[in-house]
């Protein structure tokens, strides 16, 4: 009997720290493709933990963490991939963009400076560089704001969907 409790203890321990290792690793883009591997490990250890705990007085909270965290981890990595999904139109024309304006902006360097006929011209070229590249920098943290309100307001439509679902499984129950 104790041997069967020091097992289901160490499924539910192995169901937390996998669960906490999804759950970190779901917000790097590029790593989190391994929630999609630690996520359903985690939520796996964890309900072979509280199958194997058969009296009343063992502690199920490992395993339920566990559960939580493997199955945010999932739903977070598959949010981010939606999100980057719909928005890649919207990215891929700002890159083409920056891409198109860094030719131009060459071949309008390259003609200035070989028409320079002093270092004064090449300092002004280098100053009206500098005001660019601030224009650029600010363009792309207004992209970055446009994707961050993008994912504040699904993180909000899936605060609501689970509110309403927690509402209608409380009606269901009375």
């Amino acid at each position: 009997m104790e041997n069967q409790s020091k097992n289901s203890q160490g499924f539910a321990i192995a169901s937390l720290i996998i669960g906490i290792l999804a759950f970190l690793l779901c917000f790097i883009p590029c790593i989190n493709i391994s929630a999609f591997i630690f996520g359903p490990a985690a939520i796996i250890f964890g309900v072979v933990a509280i199958s194997k705990t058969n009296t009343p007085s063992s502690p199920k909270s490992m395993g339920i963490a566990g559960i939580c965290l493997g199955g945010v981890a999932i739903f977070m990595a598959i949010l981010m991939y939606s999100l980057i999904a719909t928005n890649s139109d919207k990215i891929k024309d700002k890159v083409e963009n920056y891409f198109d304006w860094a030719k131009e902006y060459d071949d309008d360097f390259q003609e200035e400076f070989n028409d320079a006929e002093s270092l004064d011209n090449l300092e002004k070229a280098l100053d009206d560089l500098e005001g660019v590249a601030d224009e650029v920098n600010k363009d792309i943290n207004d992209a970055v704001k446009d994707v961050h309100s993008d994912v504040k307001e699904a993180l909000d439509d899936a605060k609501k969907d689970i509110k309403k679902a927690k509402e209608k499984k409380d009606e269901n129950i009375e």
